[in-house]
């Protein structure tokens, strides 16, 4: 047992090697990051920086606080390298936009849509907008600095450290406590450009109220919907599969994790046949 357990680790490390070179030009900076935090130490950059090979360039606090850019740019944990956009979506909509990851891994694909960037953390937003920036994205991404939650006002956000990629409403050990202001999932769908037609969700929690307390045409224009689901009380992925399909979006794909309550799902319009996303 021991041998099996040594080998499925050594496998692990593999590939999360193979992945970093096969994504990062900068891939002897990141592979030494990487194993760095994986062992618990810390590097003497005070920036960790991810250069891909699409082009994007990504830079957050060389803390944990660069597992996001990890999870989608380098495991791509949303699948975009798969999409083949045949009428590519004009409008996106990124809650929990974080350092920005997500949306500069998109608008390579979907250059000329324009974005909406929700994010609550101040000490996050500044280098969200710096990698807007840095990948020429700030003319056409509006950004705005609030938390979804079930109605238009204020809160106390808990962060764990700057650019925290764990910060939520929801009380948490270690976290320090700063007040933010949340706004409806309504709300931020108004405050698009255009009606989005595809919506990440990535809130720590968030998504709960996000999805079960928005009225129904808020919903209208949106086909898309990429989603990570968070452990909260009383609730669990159900509640959200259930309110998805009567507003006409079906799963196409279910991850969970091995962490209770926790995973990823890709929902879709019943007649949306404009998209592939494969090995979903």
């Amino acid at each position: 047992m021991k041998i099996q357990n040594s080998a499925r680790v050594f496998w692990g490390e593999a590939c999360i090697a193979i992945s970093v070179v096969r994504n990062a030009k900068n891939w002897p900076s990141v592979l030494l990051a990487t194993f760095r935090r994986r062992f618990h130490q810390s590097g003497p950059e005070r920036v960790f920086e991810l250069r891909t090979r699409r082009n994007v360039v990504l830079q957050c606090p060389n803390t944990a606080a660069y597992h996001p850019i990890y999870e989608i740019v380098i495991s791509d944990v949303y699948q975009l390298r798969a999409i083949r956009w045949m009428e590519p979506p004009q409008s996106v909509l990124d809650i929990g936009a974080h350092v920005g990851a997500f949306t500069c891994a998109l608008a390579v694909d979907l250059p000329n849509a324009t974005y909406t960037c929700v994010e609550p953390s101040d000490s996050t937003l500044h280098w969200l907008e710096h990698n807007l920036a840095l990948n020429g994205l700030s003319n056409q991404t509006r950004v705005i600095g609030a938390a979804v939650a079930s109605k238009d006002g204020e809160a106390i956000l808990f962060e764990q450290g700057e650019a925290s990629s764990v910060s939520s409403l929801y009380d948490s050990v270690g976290s320090h406590a700063v007040p933010t202001a949340t706004m409806s999932f309504a709300s931020a769908v108004a405050a698009c450009e255009r009606p989005p037609e595809l919506v990440k969700m990535d809130c720590e929690g968030g998504e709960y109220a996000a999805i079960l307390d928005s009225p129904d045409d808020c919903w209208a224009s949106i086909k898309h919907l990429l989603i990570e689901y968070h452990p909260v009380p009383g609730l669990n992925f159900g509640t959200i599969h259930t309110r998805l399909a009567s507003l006409g979006l079906v799963q196409m794909s279910h991850r969970p994790s091995p962490t209770a309550g926790l995973g990823i799902a890709y929902f879709a319009r019943v007649d949306s046949t404009n998209t592939w996303i494969g090995n979903h």
